[in-house]
């Protein structure tokens, strides 16, 4: 497997037209699996769309409790059900119902920031990438929820000890995807799949990815 890493740094008007006419020509669909985010939801599709105006933007409700689909209709999202409780099965119905030429697929809970989300699939195209991991740089003490970050921490150090310094924030829930390599989150069940989906990925020689450092704080809940 081949891995590269990739500054996320801000970009003048020009490279930011030649982005914008990149985008034009591709299909992207925002892929937001979402499981009681009635109060993030709302921000997660306004900040995508403003983004990346031309895509998609699909909520999949996984039986909230909450009004996590009607926040999401309300805001103009393409609203679906999945009744198989977790986030895996949630993740392998959005690749085995949507077509498009770029995924970018990211959690409910407003923890990600869409302002480098064309970055990201300038970054992925132009490179011949098949995936983008966000992983997450903590800017404040408290931009992690509890314990959140030791458990990320230690199964993502367990990794490196197998595979080698190529993977960070295992548990990222930031991704970008290209359509060459859909099939792949679909081939695990349930909340399996959120940890062996990068573990099977470097078994695999020809897999192209990169690591993107992304900056995270509570402000973005």
């Amino acid at each position: 497997m081949n891995s590269a890493d990739f500054p996320i740094s801000t970009t003048d008007n020009a490279t930011e037209r030649a982005t914008a006419s990149l985008l034009e020509n591709i299909s992207i669909s925002i892929l937001v699996p979402s499981y009681n985010e009635e109060k993030g939801i709302g921000k997660v599709i306004e900040g995508f769309r403003r983004a990346i105006p031309s895509a998609e933007i699909f909520v999949y409700d996984n039986n909230s409790s909450d009004r996590t689909a009607e926040e999401a209709e309300k805001m103009g999202a393409i609203v679906r059900q999945e009744r198989r409780q977790g986030k895996g099965y949630v993740v392998r119905r959005m690749f085995a119902d949507i077509d498009s030429d770029v995924y970018i697929l990211v959690d409910g809970d407003n923890t990600y920031d869409p302002r480098i989300a064309q970055t990201l699939v300038e970054i992925l195209i132009t490179n011949g990438l098949d995936m983008i991991n966000c992983a997450r740089v903590s800017v404040t003490e408290t931009a992690h929820r509890p314990g959140h970050k030791f458990g990320n921490d230690l199964l993502s150090g367990i990794v490196k000890c197998i595979f080698g310094n190529q993977f960070q924030d295992l548990l990222s829930g930031y991704r970008v995807f290209s359509a060459s390599r859909r099939d792949i989150p679909r081939e695990h069940d349930g909340c399996k799949r959120k940890t062996q989906d990068p573990v099977t990925l470097y078994w695999s020689s020809d897999f192209c990815a990169a690591r993107v450092l992304m900056g995270i704080a509570p402000d973005f809940r």
